[in-house]
């Protein structure tokens, strides 16, 4: 995905996307050990990354299904809106 880690994808909100400059904003992780998000392993793992026109609008697709959702914001994740997805649901 972009070359984000696991528990930087995990930890992506919809504030983290920008449709208009086609780039995902990384900077922070989810910490799957101790359940919390933290900042990334290194100070150079905060970082903008391109997104290809494919995962961008298979983004906006999901983004729009979020937004039907009761609790919509900006700080909804991006895979698994309100709950962090499970490690199986990850290794699928």
């Amino acid at each position: 995905m972009c070359g984000l880690r696991k528990g930087e994808a995990e930890a992506l909100t919809v504030n983290d996307i920008s449709f208009s400059s086609s780039t995902i904003n990384v900077n922070k992780t989810y910490d799957r050990t101790n359940h919390i998000v933290t900042t990334p392993k290194t100070k150079n793992s905060v970082r903008t990354v391109y997104m290809i026109d494919e995962l961008k609008n298979v983004l906006h697709e999901l983004i729009d299904i979020h937004k039907k959702c009761e609790g919509f914001d900006g700080d909804a994740l991006i895979f698994g809106f309100n709950t962090y997805i499970s490690e199986s649901t990850l290794k699928r």
